[in-house]
């Protein structure tokens, strides 16, 4: 993988993997100055830690992957006492309603989600406070991999966002 800076358009990814050929580049077009990369890496950061605690107060074993190379498409494993039940999360950190975009790393070439669970945490509009959390099973988001629409990044299917919205994944914080 290549990262291109380009002058007043931010950065490009471009990935010269045969099974990645699908999508030319992932764009950062929306982080148009370093400040911003760096505040959303802190959010993202601020949402895996509250998952962390959030899975160990339901007595999981929670371990965050989303800096190792090898675990591509999730950012935490989390195993129950007894080692039956293996989750797999990809974590979305925002500031607003939805669930962000996704990268191409999240899914597979039929777009099925990768991870077993999706948990949106969502913050506060000051970014400081936890405001709600959602967990959606890889299930919900595979029934709409035909309508999730691919453009630079992946845009999850328009129904998906609407059951988050109405408080369908809604977790007691």
């Amino acid at each position: 993988m290549r990262i291109q800076e380009r002058p007043g358009v931010g950065f490009r990814f471009h990935s010269y993997q045969p099974l990645r050929s699908w999508i030319q580049a992932i764009s950062l077009e929306p982080y148009k100055n370093s400040e911003a990369i760096v505040m959303a890496r802190v959010l993202d950061r601020r949402g895996i830690a509250y998952v962390l605690e959030h899975e160990k107060k339901r007595g999981r074993e929670p371990l965050d992957v989303s800096q190792k190379r090898n675990f591509v498409g999730f950012d935490v494993i989390s195993v129950d006492r007894h080692g039956t039940d293996h989750r797999t999360i990809e974590v979305k950190s925002t500031t607003c309603e939805g669930i962000p975009d996704a990268f191409e790393t999240e899914f597979t070439r039929g777009l099925r989600f990768v991870a077993t669970h999706l948990y949106v945490v969502a913050f506060g509009k000051d970014a400081k406070d936890v405001v709600s959390l959602h967990v959606i099973p890889k299930e919900e988001i595979d029934k709409f991999s035909d309508r999730h629409r691919m453009v630079q990044h992946i845009k999850f299917a328009s129904a998906l966002k609407t059951k988050l919205r109405k408080g369908d994944f809604k977790q007691p914080i």
